[in-house]
């Protein structure tokens, strides 16, 4: 029995998203524990951690932060991309070369070394402390 390539690509994709989420199919029940653990499976249900969660002030504080972080952050991301798109498509064939590699160096350039470059950066211009969020 022969498979096509679209049925091996499709058990391929369906494998992938699985993996990809595994994850989320493990954290939530975890999260409906009734112990005092998060433990898998739970041995008890209940609403125990969404209680403490939403009680908190430091949690809802920090999540809504989060948030204002993230929207603050895909907007500037937008405009950035779309300047950097329309202004790529308007520059001369010799420079575009060299600017879409500078746009690109982001997703070449591991994460973890970017993340340590902000930090120090972060550190050096003193915007760590709790007064500056």
């Amino acid at each position: 029995m022969k498979l096509s390539n679209d049925t091996l690509m499709t058990v391929f994709f369906c494998l992938a998203i699985l993996f990809l989420f595994f994850p989320v199919l493990v954290v939530i029940p975890m999260s409906f524990s009734g112990g005092e653990t998060l433990t898998f499976p739970p041995e008890s249900w209940s609403t125990h951690w969404y209680r403490e969660y939403f009680s908190d002030d430091v949690w809802r504080a920090s999540t809504m932060r989060s948030l204002r972080i993230a929207l603050a952050a895909s907007i500037l991301a937008t405009c950035a991309g779309t300047l950097a798109s329309v202004g790529l498509d308007r520059t001369r064939k010799p420079m575009s070369g060299l600017l879409t590699g500078l746009f690109l160096a982001p997703a070449i350039i591991p994460n973890v070394i970017i993340a340590l470059g902000v930090f120090i950066m972060a550190v050096w211009i003193g915007a760590t402390s709790n007064e500056f969020c």
